[in-house]
């Protein structure tokens, strides 16, 4: 379609703030439902201005809905009624570009956005207070696959802010599926039990690169990031003050794990593991565990200051925790890196210093959200941060004040000074990556991403009011009962010792 074959008017909704979608206009509402229904494989609706009060939207199709402008001002509101979208086959691809999505709220799996199986793709989006109740996973985006087909995430350029789970992933959940997630912020999100921020489970792969992730909680297990039977890749990150009530207060991996590049300081473990806290997985298998070239220091627990680790079948661990910088911290010594008398190829056998992370690491994602985080904190966002000047003037991250001496490394990040920001397009993915994560989906897709048509949706539709489109298609999302799958992964893995012992004696 030609846009500019049509006379488009801009939403004139004056209810763009974050908290009040109160001035959301019906007949534009209407009209996004009734669009996405419409749609085609292919079509891109952009959305103008506004707040959309909207929940329980199925797509069934290739789409792509686009903010156009701001994504502050383009608000999707779930009123806290449902999963506001829903995507529940392998050969869909749903994109998501330009929104702020709030007030999802499901008893069920993701309260924005729920993938059964399916492809989705989001860049430059904000979720807030998205929730996922009763014993399930994903507060913001739950992405689910299953035995034979795996969903896939891709996350670009967007904050998750004060999303909640009841179980595990407070933002984003990752199962029998695999999740690309870049520049982007993880703020004051919480799980009731594992992963404050993020989860990644049970056959699942998560790759997390240039994200930020503060003051993110777990009742139980990892602060902010949790991998258990799955495997991850965390490069270019940065954690502080993160904290879980027992284990791992920035990450717990039961599963292999590759970690580089990154700042872990200040976060809080209740029992073991003040950074890492790592689990023989429940699968026994050969498990790579590399931690190299991290900045790693300052942070507390009263077993393990740094990293514990809890492992059974030693033959199976392999282990690199050398070329960190640890502060003024001693690696070697078992209250800073707890072995649990698992092997001495836990210790790290060189260290370092002066790593160059200040300039690697984007510090200025935080300024591209000031706006957002002042209006959800309701004042200077700057003020709940742990802040310090010296003499060098130089306004940044400092470590907490109750455990900070003159020996230790001061974290000094100018993190809001706005000169010294990266303009937000350097995080932008070039178009040739960009289409390359595409094509990992192309079998699901029956048209290319650059194929999208585009439609408008606008304030002044002449569709009738609201109706309720999906009264009668309620939440679709099928509860994943641990039981079922660990007697699942028992006879299979029964069955593929019963195969090596026939091998061996045939042999």
């Amino acid at each position: 379609m030609d846009l500019n074959s049509k006379d488009l008017d801009s939403i004139s909704n004056d209810g763009n703030d974050l908290n009040d979608g109160s001035n959301a206009n019906d007949e534009s509402c209407e009209d996004l439902i009734n669009r996405i229904n419409a749609a085609d494989n292919g079509d891109t609706i952009l959305i103008e201005p506004g707040t959309y009060k909207v929940h329980g939207i199925n797509i069934t199709k290739n789409i792509s809905l686009q903010g156009n402008g701001d994504p502050r001002e383009v608000i999707i509101d779930g009123e806290e009624l449902s999963t506001i979208f829903f995507i529940n086959d392998i050969n869909i691809v749903a994109k998501f570009n330009n929104l702020t999505i709030i007030n999802g709220k499901t008893d069920n799996f993701g309260g924005g956005i729920c993938i059964e199986t399916g492809n989705v793709y989001v860049d430059n989006c904000i979720f807030i207070n998205n929730t996922a109740l009763n014993v399930t996973n994903g507060g913001a985006i739950s992405n689910y696959g299953n035995e034979t087909d795996r969903s896939y995430l891709f996350v670009n350029n967007s904050l998750f802010i004060g999303n909640h789970a009841d179980h595990d992933g407070g933002a984003v959940t990752t199962c029998y599926a695999s999740s690309d997630i870049y520049n982007s912020v993880f703020i004051n999100n919480s799980a009731h039990r594992d992963g404050g921020a993020i989860r990644v489970s049970i056959f699942g792969y998560g790759n997390v690169q240039d994200c930020i992730f503060m003051y993110n909680h777990a009742d139980e297990w990892a602060g902010a990031y949790y991998s258990w039977a799955g495997n991850s890749s965390i490069d270019r990150c940065i954690f502080i003050n993160n904290t879980a009530g027992t284990n791992g207060g920035a990450v717990m991996v039961s599963g292999s794990l590759n970690l580089t590049n990154s700042i872990i300081v200040n976060n809080t473990a209740a029992e073991t593991g003040g950074s890492f806290y790592i689990q023989q997985p429940m699968f026994d298998a050969k498990t790579v565990i590399k931690v190299e070239n991290n900045i790693i220091t300052n942070n507390t627990s009263p077993l393990g200051q740094e990293i514990f680790l809890k492992w059974n079948t030693t033959n199976l661990l392999f282990p690199n925790f050398n070329n960190n910088d640890w502060g003024d911290e001693d690696p070697t010594d078992s209250s800073v890196v707890d072995p649990n008398n698992v092997s001495g190829r836990i210790r790290p056998t060189t260290t370092a210093n002066n790593l160059g992370l200040f300039d690697l690491l984007d510090f200025s994602l935080l300024n591209r959200y000031s706006d957002v985080l002042e209006d959800y904190y309701g004042g200077d966002y700057k003020d709940h941060f742990h802040r310090f000047s010296d003499d060098s003037n130089d306004d940044g991250l400092k470590f907490d004040n109750n455990k900070t001496d003159s020996n230790k490394p001061h974290i000094k990040t100018n993190w809001f000074n706005d000169s010294n920001s990266k303009n937000s397009s350097d995080n932008q993915l070039d178009g040739s990556k960009f289409n390359s994560l595409n094509n990992k989906s192309s079998r699901f897709s029956g048209e290319k991403s650059d194929n999208f048509n585009s439609t408008y949706v606008n304030e002044n539709s002449n569709n009738k009011k609201m109706t309720e489109l999906f009264e009668d298609n309620p939440t679709s999302q099928k509860s994943f009962d641990i039981r079922y799958i660990l007697a699942l992964s028992i006879v299979l893995l029964l069955f593929f010792c019963g195969l090596l012992r026939k091998r061996d004696r045939s042999s």
